[in-house]
């Protein structure tokens, strides 16, 4: 890394500390600012191989946004979505997958948040992510995906479409390594199941 880019990961790294320390502390850096520069820095490096840049400054925003619906929703008006979609690639470190889904469950813990995050592609980039044989990042996933696919029909026939998903959610309900996948991926391909629209597609995903 240049020394601009050592100095942007330290940074991050100790605006995330500062925020998990005290509710306080986060307001602060709140207040300061930080949750549009750090998004700016998102977008500028989200294109680079500066790898730490960019888990450091996910990692940031996750505890900017944490139990804060404003900020995300702030955040998803002024376009901020879609540098952290591009970061959900399974094709990426798992750890910056992994940071990646963090972020977006924390922004889908909004309501309000949800349709811009179906619309601009997030079930898809999640579903991808379940293929990533670590757990850390699959749970990140179907955690975003359980926000995302709750109450929303649409949202569920999409999944259902993607049998390499739904095949990956039926390999993660049987594995024995992490229950906690297994009880979300269940719930998941439950919610399918039960939408009439969503069956002959699990049926097919069955068959294969």
């Amino acid at each position: 890394m240049l020394p601009d880019t050592i100095a942007q990961a330290n940074a991050c790294a100790v605006l995330s500390g500062l925020c998990a320390c005290t509710d306080e502390l986060q307001a602060k850096c709140i207040a300061l600012g930080a949750v549009e520069k750090v998004l700016a820095l998102v977008q500028s490096v989200a294109d680079t191989e500066e790898r730490t840049v960019q888990l450091n400054a996910l990692g940031s925003l996750t505890e900017l946004l944490r139990d804060n619906e404003p900020k995300a929703e702030e955040l998803v008006a002024a376009g901020g979505l879609e540098p952290i979609l591009r970061l959900c690639d399974p094709a990426l470190p798992e750890r910056l997958q992994e940071a990646a889904a963090d972020v977006v469950c924390s922004i889908a813990c909004s309501d309000s948040t949800r349709a811009a995050l179906s619309e601009q592609g997030a079930v898809s980039k999640l579903a991808a992510l379940l293929a990533t044989p670590n757990n850390d990042v699959r749970v990140r996933a179907l955690m975003g995906l359980g926000m995302l696919l709750s109450k929303n029909q649409p949202n569920q026939l999409l999944l259902a479409k993607d049998m390499a998903a739904v095949k990956q959610l039926m390999a993660i309900m049987r594995q024995q390594e992490d229950p906690d996948c297994r009880i979300v991926a269940r719930d998941l391909f439950a919610g399918l199941a039960a939408n009439t629209d969503c069956k002959e597609h699990v049926a097919a995903a069955m068959r294969a």
